[in-house]
């Protein structure tokens, strides 16, 4: 056994600033596939699976991970208009969090709705960034860099059944590992921010203080691990933090934005390239999702084999899926199902031997 010490060579996303900024006025509209909302209808996954009760039903994405030595915290906001239940997160760090608190409220307060409630138009504050829709989100804004991982920073609507706030609330607070609230203490945390005629419950979730980060080696390494024997070093990529070739197997690691981070597109895009149907449901997913560690983190791991009808072209991929701050880490072997079932053990015992530099925080 050897370790490599993983070294990026060069990634980032450069965000490009300008003095003399206007604030901007941003519309956001529904989408022209999505039916109108109305009370009895639940929203729709991206991939038409009902998506009333799932268990990501406010965004695309799973919770991000808590990181040893970060402390967490979430900015919500949830908008009742009669029509649609809008809601408004900031979820990061609670330095870069804190930084855009003034900010967050004041775009909330400037948001005007259609009498439908199908589209919204606010203020974008001064060096604030717009992404279109995608998934389940109306919008993804993103403000300046404050020189830490970023916020993420989402806008979603959902029908009018989806904001009960003490179901939203305790959900976010599990995310940043607080316990639930009673109705009478949420009563206490709730504060109101004025939108036209509407008045939205703003909430400000602050994250227990940290546990030490761990110790680990000064590098400029995004994350070490053990190499397992026959596990050859490829040269890294624009997609690719790292890669090995173990025979026909091909095994890499990379990251993407949090954006990225929705559980069923993943998997069903890598069910396609095996040749498999797409899983219809929530449900299938959950049956079909396994939880490793990875650096101390809860991660989900999927594997997948091809149809049997394949004979000697038969593939398989077993993909783990980890989203921490500001980003979401993907760690796959795929190639012919025999090689990759002769792969599986040195895999799992390379997902276990990982450690992300800062924690999992880069």
């Amino acid at each position: 056994m050897r370790i490599h010490l993983l070294i990026l060579a060069a990634c980032g996303l450069a965000f490009v600033g300008c003095d003399k900024q206007e604030v901007q006025h941003y519309k956001v509209e529904r989408p022209k596939d999505e039916p109108a909302a109305h009370a009895q209808a639940p929203a729709a996954h991206p991939g038409g699976a009902p998506m009333a009760n799932a268990p990501f039903a406010n965004g695309p994405m799973p919770a991000v991970q808590n990181v040893p030595g970060v402390q967490m915290q979430m900015l919500a906001a949830i908008v009742p208009h009669p029509q649609r239940t809008w809601f408004f997160k900031a979820l990061g760090p609670a330095r870069q969090v804190t930084a855009i608190e003034a900010d967050f409220k004041k775009l909330i307060a400037s948001t005007k709705f259609t009498p439908d409630g199908a589209q919204a138009d606010w203020t974008l504050p001064a060096g604030w960034t717009q992404q279109p829709a995608s998934g389940m989100r109306f919008a993804t804004l993103i403000p300046p860099s404050t020189g830490g991982p970023p916020v993420d920073i989402s806008v979603t609507a959902l029908g009018p059944a989806a904001g009960d706030e003490i179901s939203n609330v305790n959900r976010w607070r599990n995310q940043v590992s607080l316990p639930p609230v009673t109705p009478d203490e949420l009563a206490a945390i709730t504060q109101t921010i004025p939108v036209g005629e509407l008045k939205a419950s703003y909430f400000n979730i602050l994250g227990p203080a940290p546990a030490e980060a761990p110790k680990l080696p000064a590098s400029d390494a995004p994350f070490t691990a053990t190499t397992p024997d026959g596990w050859f070093p490829q040269p890294p990529s624009a997609m690719r933090l790292a890669s090995f070739a173990a025979g026909e197997a091909d095994i890499s690691a990379s990251t993407l934005p949090p954006a990225a981070a929705d559980p069923i597109l993943n998997v069903n895009r890598w069910r396609g390239q095996l040749g498999l149907p797409p899983l219809a449901s929530d449900d299938e997913l959950k049956k079909a999702t396994q939880t490793v560690k990875i650096s101390g983190l809860d991660a989900m791991y999927f594997d997948m084999i091809g149809p049997e009808s394949d004979g000697p072209n038969r593939k398989r991929t077993i993909a783990a899926m980890l989203p921490v701050v500001g980003q979401v880490w993907f760690f796959k072997i795929t190639g012919p199902a025999d090689v990759v079932a002769v792969q599986k053990s040195a895999f799992d015992q390379w997902l276990a031997s990982i450690r992300l530099n800062g924690g999992g925080a880069p």
